[in-house]
């Protein structure tokens, strides 16, 4: 458990963060408990960094999972995205810490979409290199991707069916919904 003071500095936070047994957030001194995952949600993230993992191997661009940290200096934030992908070795600043993302992946959940959608939204587009938000439900076939345009400009895609595919046009990688959604039974409406 983290210590119980009010504020913690970026290094106190980090000190704390890699000895604890849970995970936080931290923003701008103040932490967030992060929930645990679903079996659904473990089985989409991994289906899509497996995808990524795949199609970027070689490359000087890497997929990672949710233990990778995304600080984000500028909103004095420390995150923990679901997937990002990460371009060469600037961004690491530690081994287990980046302060840049291209593609940041959550998927979603109910104790979470919010922050998802706004807060994480709005801070992740400070990274200099980030161009790809994508939002995965877990709950039905449905992916969210928005895609920068311009610094003030971004697209909205709604992805709902198995054959519709999520391209990340930087890395001429493409990845079909039922690929993020196999093994996943999802609820009928």
């Amino acid at each position: 458990m983290i210590a119980e003071k009010t504020r913690l500095t970026e290094a106190e936070y980090l000190a704390l963060e890699r000895q604890s047994q849970e995970r936080h957030e931290y923003l701008d001194g103040e932490l967030r408990l992060m929930a645990g995952a679903s079996r659904k949600h473990n089985i989409i993230a991994g289906n899509i960094f497996s995808s990524l993992h795949q199609r970027l191997r070689g490359k000087p661009c890497k997929p990672f999972m949710n233990d990778m940290r995304v600080w984000i200096d500028s909103a004095k934030r420390y995150y923990y995205p679901d997937i990002s992908i990460i371009c060469g070795k600037e961004p690491f600043t530690e081994e287990d810490l980046a302060n840049d993302a291209s593609v940041i992946v959550e998927v979603l959940s109910s104790s979470t979409e919010s922050i998802d959608r706004g807060e994480k939204f709005i801070a992740y587009r400070r990274l200099p290199s980030f161009q790809d938000y994508i939002l995965v439900s877990q709950n039905e076939m449905m992916v969210e991707h928005f895609r920068k345009l311009s610094e003030t400009e971004w697209r909205w895609q709604l992805l709902n069916a198995p054959d519709q595919c999520v391209s990340l046009e930087r890395f001429a990688i493409e990845i079909p919904l039922n690929e993020i959604y196999a093994d996943i039974e999802l609820n009928s409406t």
